[in-house]
């Protein structure tokens, strides 16, 4: 069924996305921009980290958030592109990796907190808890595939909204960062993760399924109209947070996954200069 719904001063007559592939052309728009964001980011940052004389392993996290959602985003709008909407097994993996695309910035939060919060057993269960978090936010996006993207925003939604406690302990515990890059690094995850919820809670009116009714409970723009606004946050905190890697990579605190330091005091081996 064809629907016909006012968009500012004119009307537009939108396909039904459940019978017609590509019908909300804005969803398709909306997430390639988001993929082509992450893949901007990640290969900037590649660059950015092949010219550094000293790497951190935080680069590696930044690098797999990057790509993981890249790949996320670009599946998703390939899939609104070609196929209807509802379930399918490529659209639910598309989920699962922009969920899961979280996990790698974790661990860096994490290591961070580890090395600078006195209370190492805290910071660990922190880490426990961003790890749980994740996997649970990829169960839920399984459990509830009918619900097209609504469920994978807000589950993107809170875990933004969790990354941000542990930079705020981060910057209260650094006494090196006159700037306070930890606080605005919170405040773009803060900020993404409002634009994601915003986007999320209209999706029921607005998107997919809000088709039924032709969009009247649609308090954003219609037919996909409001991942734009989404995609407009989601440039400020991606690119942020990648300018923040470059310029000053997030320190590690895992001793197992961090390269022993060189011993001054130690003499070379023979035959080394």
């Amino acid at each position: 069924m064809e629907c016909r719904v006012q968009d500012g001063k004119t009307f537009v007559n939108i396909q039904d996305p459940y019978v017609t592939p590509g019908a909300h052309s804005n969803t398709v728009l909306s997430f390639s921009v988001l993929a082509a964001l992450r893949l901007a980011g990640f290969f900037f940052l590649l660059f950015a980290v092949s010219k550094r004389k000293r790497k951190q392993p935080s680069d590696v996290c930044y690098l797999l958030w990057l790509f993981l959602a890249a790949t996320g985003y670009c599946l998703t709008a390939v899939m609104a592109s070609v196929a209807v909407a509802g379930e399918s097994a490529a659209t639910s993996l598309a989920k699962v990796l922009v969920v899961l695309s979280w996990g790698p910035l974790m661990l860096s939060v994490s290591s961070a907190l580890e090395r600078v919060w006195p209370n190492k057993c805290l910071a660990r269960t922190a880490g426990v808890v961003y790890l749980l978090a994740v996997l649970s936010g990829m169960l839920v996006v399984l459990m509830f595939p009918q619900d097209n993207n609504q469920v994978m925003l807000l589950v993107f939604s809170g875990l933004a909204f969790l990354l941000p406690i542990s930079w705020c302990i981060v910057h209260k515990h650094t006494q090196d960062t006159p700037l306070g890059e930890n606080l605005i690094r919170a405040l773009l995850a803060v900020g993404c993760g409002a634009g994601s919820a915003i986007v999320g809670s209209s999706e029921p009116g607005c998107g997919f399924t809000g088709h039924v009714d032709c969009y009247e409970r649609c308090w954003m723009g219609p037919a996909g109209q409001s991942l734009l606004i989404l995609a407009g946050l989601d440039l400020i905190a991606v690119m942020g947070l990648t300018l923040f890697q470059v310029c000053k990579p997030e320190a590690w605190g895992f001793s197992c996954l961090r390269k022993p330091p060189v011993d001054p005091a130690t003499p070379p081996e023979p035959g080394v200069a």
